[in-house]
């Protein structure tokens, strides 16, 4: 069998009570991330609000902030379809989201930024179908067998099996935002971040040297080419009351503070796609280069409040981000006064710990205060709605998310003005995506320059043996 000379595990998933190891060596799958149309596809249904597996390379030829909004809708749910098990970006056109309420998606198969940082760190190709993939040295006992053949973490996919698995399970250790703050949930406990690439990213970031400046591969509007992808989603570590309302995954958890090493379940938060999906006629505009990204952003319904909910109320209501009691009279005064500005809400006053970096590790306590403008917000909430009706009689987890915007280029300006996640851009809402990468124009608008790219924490430690499950 296979391996590289790294800490890799291979997970299979969960065949009766058995985990089978998988042999990239004899693999005859060819891998893919383009999930582009298909005939297999386009039989399903003509609807535009139909949930499939697939969906176009680019926005379309003239795109329109409807047709932004329609194609991110059609990603989501295709990134997110069921994955085959044992391969990498292929989604299995025999499954849909009446399968099962959960199930592990497409785009979490695809190997993760940390695994190609890892790969070039200690000089060894590691292919983008491959299913090994790195794990801290912190976690080594956790994946070793006993003699009976069996790790903690065979044990726990066992004893979950609500929780999805197929290839790989989530390996994760960074808490830290954009701009080196830590978000804290409901539990008192940090939201961690992974990203991953597709095939498209991959290839490009993986060759020894890249051409710069960086320019990924696009999307064609013929859809025979699929432009480079990367994904990053924010993951919170879940009790066992939460699982249902979350997409969950098992994950090998790395605490910062400890450094300690453990199985977790854990919900996914929020998901930001960066998809190379506007092709232009503009290589330049002011002498700046022109942004061909489409920048689309989806979250749980249920990460924070906005503040048009900020009001004394009679119901409690249960939040991600955000546990001040509303309910409460003398709770509530408390957050005015210190909130409030000539009676309008004013986060940015002094003492004020809305959208602020919690101080003692507990509750960030955060309050959604993105406003799109009518338009694009009204087209939203149509897609929202149109995925729920479908997903409501699929009795499907993923019916707890929405979109909440794709940013692209519209008239040579970014459309919408702003956008943010409040599980990514938490505590810096009046940012944007475009914006903000715009500071890496040279990189093609990625922070993956050649000392970020192989930047990773001194106390990931690494093991040279390879792991494997069978």
């Amino acid at each position: 069998m296979k391996t590289i000379q790294l800490m890799t595990v291979t997970l299979l998933g969960l065949c009766a009570t058995n985990l089978l190891a998988f042999d990239t060596a004899n693999s005859t799958a060819v891998a893919s991330s383009d999930m582009l149309p298909t005939t297999e596809c386009d039989s399903r249904s003509l609807s535009e609000y139909a949930l499939k597996p697939c969906y176009p390379a680019t926005i379309e030829n003239t795109p329109t902030d409807t047709s932004a909004s329609r194609f991110a809708y059609k990603q989501f749910y295709a990134v997110n379809w069921p994955s085959q098990k044992g391969k990498v970006g292929l989604p299995d056109l025999d499954a849909d989201y009446t399968t099962s309420s959960d199930h592990l998606p497409v785009w979490q198969t695809w190997p993760r930024l940390q695994d190609l940082q890892l790969s070039q760190k200690q000089n060894e190709q590691l292919s983008w179908n491959s299913l090994n993939y790195f794990i801290p040295k912190q976690c080594q006992s956790l994946v070793e067998k006993d003699k009976n053949g069996d790790s903690a973490l065979s044990k726990f996919v066992k004893n979950n099996p609500n929780i999805p698995v197929n290839s790989k399970v989530e390996v994760l250790f960074d808490i830290t935002d954009a701009h080196g703050d830590v978000l804290y949930d409901i539990n008192n406990k940090p939201v961690f971040y992974q990203i991953y690439l597709n095939e498209q990213s991959w290839q490009f970031l993986s060759q020894p040297n890249p051409a710069k400046p960086y320019d990924f591969a696009i999307g064609n509007y013929d859809n025979t080419q699929r432009g480079a992808m990367f994904l990053k989603a924010s993951w919170m570590l879940l009790d066992k009351t939460q699982v249902a309302d979350f997409h969950s995954s098992v994950a090998l958890v790395v605490d910062p503070t400890s450094k300690a090493c453990s199985i977790e379940v854990v919900g996914l938060a929020g998901l930001h796609i960066v998809n190379k999906s506007i092709p232009s006629q503009y290589t330049e505009i002011d002498g700046n280069r022109v942004n061909n990204w489409s920048w689309s952003t989806y979250e749980h319904t249920n990460n924070a409040p906005k503040t048009s909910d900020l009001k004394l109320s009679e119901t409690k209501q249960s939040w991600n981000l955000f546990n001040i009691d509303l309910t409460n009279k003398e709770t509530f005064n408390a957050l005015e006064k210190t909130c409030k500005n000539n009676s309008e809400w004013d986060f940015s006053q002094t003492n004020c710990e809305i959208n602020s970096p919690s101080p003692d590790s507990t509750t960030s306590q955060i309050v959604n205060t993105l406003e799109l403008p009518r338009e694009i917000a009204s087209q939203k909430q149509v897609y929202n709605d149109q995925a729920h009706k479908r997903l409501k009689k699929y009795n499907s987890n993923f019916i707890n998310y929405e979109l909440v915007a794709s940013q692209w280029l519209k008239d040579k300006v970014m459309s919408p003005t702003n956008l943010s996640n409040t599980t990514m851009e938490s505590f810096f809402q009046e940012e944007n995506c475009s914006a903000c990468h715009s500071d890496a124009a040279e990189q093609d608008f990625m922070f993956l320059n050649d000392s970020k790219l192989k930047s990773l924490p001194d106390w990931i430690q690494l093991s040279g043996d390879a792991k494997l499950f069978n």
